[in-house]
């Protein structure tokens, strides 16, 4: 049975810092936008105490395939990419190293049920 680990969204500050063709921070989507939304609403609601820590193997954003090379190229690692043949909202992948443990970013093309023309976007820093 593997053991997989979960990081919390300020382990990947360092994603934060990235900003696609406009400047803006891309969209975050995902597993850690829920962690986001937690901790944000956390103290007004005791009952998600109970269920920290909020974490997430990986991180994901909306984006195209020249988003995972903007990305890659501005963290200074290697983009991968799913075959062309497969059908697959992913854009591609970055993988990525909290401390001495492996994660990934992962870029996705496509929010089903979300139109591309009116993606909210919300600036997370720390």
């Amino acid at each position: 049975m593997a053991v997989t680990v979960g990081f919390s969204l300020r382990q990947f500050s360092e994603v934060f810092k990235i900003r696609d063709a406009d400047g803006q921070p891309y969209v975050l989507i995902g597993g850690q936008a829920v962690n986001y939304w937690a901790e944000h609403y956390l103290h007004a609601d005791p009952q998600l105490e109970k269920l920290q820590p909020f974490t997430s193997e990986d991180i994901d954003f909306k984006g195209s395939r020249a988003d995972v090379q903007r990305i890659a190229r501005q963290l200074e690692l290697n983009p991968s990419y799913p075959p062309k043949v497969a059908m697959t909202a992913l854009s591609g992948f970055i993988l990525f190293q909290i401390g001495d443990l492996k994660s990934s970013i992962e870029i996705v093309r496509r929010i089903p049920g979300i139109s591309d023309l009116h993606t909210p976007a919300i600036q997370a820093e720390w």
